[in-house]
C-alpha cells in the first residue's frame, strides 16, 4: 500500500525539513503578524498570537504543494491560513452563542498604509465578501488577504504579487472602498 500523505507531513522527508527550517527562521515574523492581526480583533478575543502560530504551523505541515519553501511562499500561504484560522474561530464562537450576533463595524480604512488594521472587523463578513470577490477577481482577493491578514505594506505586497506598486496602490484603494461599502451594508451584491 502506498502512502498518499503529502511529503511535508512526513517528519523525515526533505520537504518537511525545509518547511521546519523556514518556519524556525520566520517564527518571529509570523508571531508578529499574528500579534498585529489580533490587535485588530475585538478586545476580548480568545485566540492568542501563539495559538495562531501553532495552528498555522500545523496546517502548513500538511500542505500538499511541492514547490520549494521560500519567504514569499510562506507569507502568501500564511495570509490564507490566518484568514481560515480566524474564520474558523469566529464560526465556532458564533455556534457557541447559538446564532450570536456579530456587529457590523464601519470601516473608514480597512488597513492603513503600513498594514495595520484600523478598526475591528467582523471576520465572517469579511470572509464572505472575499469569497464573492474571489469569484470575479482572484488577484484582488489575494491582495486583500495579503494586506489584511498578514499586514504586508504596499511595497511588500507588490513584491510578493510581482506587480508594480502603482497597481497595488490603486487596486488597494478600490478594494478598501468596495469592502467598506459591503461591510457597512451599503451594497446588496
Amino acid at each position: 500500500m502506498t502512502d498518499k500523505s503529502p511529503d511535508s507531513a512526513n517528519p523525515a522527508s526533505p520537504a518537511r525539513r525545509a518547511l521546519d527550517d523556514i518556519l524556525a527562521s520566520h517564527e518571529d515574523i509570523i508571531r508578529s503578524i499574528a500579534r498585529r492581526r489580533l490587535r485588530a480583533e475585538r478586545p476580548n478575543h480568545t485566540l492568542a498570537p501563539t495559538d495562531i502560530v501553532h495552528e498555522l504551523f500545523l496546517r502548513l505541515a500538511v500542505d500538499k504543494t511541492t514547490d520549494p519553501w521560500t519567504h514569499d511562499k510562506l507569507l502568501g500561504l500564511s495570509a490564507r491560513v490566518i484568514r481560515n484560522i480566524l474564520v474558523d474561530h469566529a464560526r465556532a464562537k458564533k455556534t457557541e452563542k447559538r446564532g450570536g450576533h456579530f456587529e457590523r463595524i464601519p470601516l473608514p480604512d480597512l488597513v492603513d498604509d503600513e498594514g495595520e488594521s484600523a478598526d475591528p472587523v467582523d471576520v465572517l463578513a469579511l470572509h464572505e465578501a472575499l469569497h464573492e470577490i474571489e469569484r470575479t477577481s482572484p488577484e484582488t482577493a489575494r491582495l486583500i488577504e495579503l494586506r489584511f491578514f498578514t499586514g504586508l505594506t504596499i511595497d511588500e505586497t507588490a513584491d510578493l504579487m510581482e506587480r508594480d506598486r502603482g497597481w497595488v496602490n490603486r487596486e488597494w484603494k478600490r478594494a478598501k472602498l468596495h469592502l467598506a461599502m459591503r461591510l457597512e451594508g451599503k451594497t446588496s451584491s
